[in-house]
């Protein structure tokens, strides 16, 4: 969500197109009044197509200087709809140095709360609502369409672990799709949580020292989320205790 054209637009355009969101083909099913096209068909839980959910709350418009949920609170008037609410409802993002993305101004808090450690929550859907949507194909696999708020006024892509956010948003789809894409499209199941990287602290020595690639020093439980074993166990992580290796010229 946020970046509107790469990739939130692109995205649900190729969403349209290729009928993940409801097929295009002509379907004598289907009843004239929705063109006989699966389309155009209300999805009964959503009480809508999710194409026009998409459109409603401003998911594809995706700018938040529209500032279209102004009133939500007076923390950020420029805030975004997270239509999938991967956190459950459970995120808060902060005005303060402890969140590099305040510090640099994008989470688009009010001059009166900047720099301050005072977190606000993001307009999402009511439990059930959530868009999350799969359409199972044949072979019982799914075509799946997520479209993750990861920053207030939006984020261009996933990136790595965002560890020090009271929801890693960041982390639980990076899960997400790679479990996704790991089992060609046959889990797309939300596991409600389950923001972590990794089953257990990796310890990794280099020449006898304890190291990690780009930390150059041991991982720290302030550095990602260590998962419960049952979120482990839904993603499919494993952390291997001890990585020993030395270096050479």
């Amino acid at each position: 969500v946020g970046d509107s054209q790469v990739p939130t637009n692109t995205g649900v355009a190729m969403a349209r197109a290729s009928g993940v969101l409801g097929s295009w083909l002509r379907d004598e099913s289907v009843g004239p009044e929705y063109g006989w096209r699966s389309f155009f068909v209300p999805d009964e839980r959503l009480g809508r197509t999710p194409d026009d959910y998409l459109l409603e709350t401003y998911v594809v418009e995706g700018d938040p200087r529209l500032e279209r949920y102004g009133d939500f609170e007076r923390t950020s008037r420029t805030v975004l709809y997270d239509i999938d609410n991967v956190s459950d409802s459970t995120a808060q993002f902060s005005c303060g140095d402890s969140d590099w993305s305040a510090v640099i101004g994008e989470n688009g808090c009010e001059e009166e709360y900047e720099g301050q450690e005072v977190f606000f929550d993001v307009p999402n859907p009511e439990p059930g609502m959530e868009l999350r949507w799969n359409q199972q194909r044949q072979d019982g696999s799914y075509d799946a369409l997520r479209v993750p708020l990861l920053r207030p006024t939006g984020q261009h892509g996933i990136y790595n672990s965002q560890s020090f956010r009271v929801f890693d948003a960041d982390a639980f789809m990076v899960n997400f799709t790679i479990r996704f894409l790991g089992t060609r499209g046959a889990e797309v199941s939300h596991e409600s949580g389950c923001d972590c990287s990794a089953s257990e602290l990796p310890g990794m020595i280099a020449d006898g020292e304890a190291s990690n690639p780009g930390l150059l020093r041991s991982c720290e439980d302030t550095d990602l989320k260590v998962c419960s074993d049952e979120c482990a166990d839904a993603w499919g992580i494993l952390t291997p205790v001890v990585s020993e290796c030395e270096l050479r010229d």
